[in-house]
């Protein structure tokens, strides 16, 4: 109480109240949320482009030189993975020319998965995905969505956004 009463001696005279209030609020409220505000935002921006990031990675596997003839038929690459002893159980057709297939497989004798690029023209297998940055990705998830202490990283997260949002509402009144 005798913070209220020393805070509303020190304001201005033209001030109101109210936006009196709204500024102290908004200012101390935005020191505390804006860390927590700042890594939310730094991991979303940096997992929004995970893809990108992987395909980066796996240049030399994910991208081929363009051919002036159709893709292969799902039949035709179906009977290259059959003659290796595999299945396919997912099939990714990229909607560029100069991109390779991805091909999930299963091999049923073994129960091994794994991911192929293939070229989609030859049918040639370039190669496995080194898919050593998933370890990555799912720390800057973890980070994103609960500062990795679990329950009470997600209780701060979800206090920091509607913090956050009160920020915002009080913004425009003060502006």
């Amino acid at each position: 109480m005798k913070l209220i009463k020393s805070l509303l001696r020190k304001r201005r005279k033209k001030e109101s109240l109210f936006k009196y209030l709204m500024s102290i609020l908004h200012l101390w409220l935005g020191l505390l949320s804006s860390i927590v505000i700042f890594i939310v935002c730094l991991t979303g921006s940096i997992y929004a482009f995970k893809n990108q990031i992987i395909d980066a990675w796996n240049y030399d596997k994910v991208n081929i030189a363009p051919q002036n003839k159709p893709f292969l038929t799902y039949d035709s690459l179906r009977t290259i993975f059959l003659n290796e002893g595999m299945e396919i159980t997912q099939l990714v057709i990229p909607n560029q020319p100069d991109k390779s297939l991805q091909v999930t497989f299963s091999k049923p004798k073994t129960k091994e998965m794994g991911n192929y690029y293939v070229n989609p023209y030859t049918g040639e297998i370039l190669g496995k995905g080194d898919y050593s940055l998933e370890s990555f990705f799912r720390i800057v998830l973890d980070i994103h969505r609960t500062l990795m202490i679990s329950r009470a990283g997600k209780q701060i997260v979800g206090a920091s956004i509607l913090i956050f949002v009160f920020m915002l509402l009080s913004g425009l009144v003060l502006w």
